[in-house]
């Protein structure tokens, strides 16, 4: 499945403890990577940036999403954390992890070389 096989919305987790709900976006159709959200039971949700389109169809195909977060996501992507999960609109709901993510990446690059942005 390519880039614009996925839709932007929310897949409820059967079966899972940790895991409620997954979604992919991609960024556009010329790349194959995007953002990963995964909702936790605990009403948590994090935003996963520069996740494959291949990982992440493999996360949805998993037959444990836990079991494969803890062992191909949670160490290697830096996870941002929605600030709010709400009943927006999907498309606007990612258009604010966008805006999260570039935050975090401005305050991470900050701290390294000690300018602000």
């Amino acid at each position: 499945m390519g880039a614009t096989g996925f839709e932007m919305k929310f897949i409820t987790v059967e079966n899972s403890s940790n895991i409620a709900a997954i979604a992919y976006s991609p960024y556009d159709t010329d790349t194959d990577f995007g953002t990963l959200n995964i909702r936790f039971h605990n009403g948590g949700e994090y935003g996963y940036s520069n996740v494959g389109t291949t990982l992440a169809e493999e996360f949805f195909a998993s037959e444990s999403k836990g079991s494969f977060f803890h062992r191909k996501i949670k160490n290697q992507f830096v996870g941002v954390k929605v600030e709010e999960v709400s009943e927006e609109p999907t498309e606007t709901r990612f258009e604010r992890q966008r805006e999260l993510e570039t935050e975090a990446t401005g305050k991470l690059e900050s701290e390294d070389d000690g300018e602000e942005f």
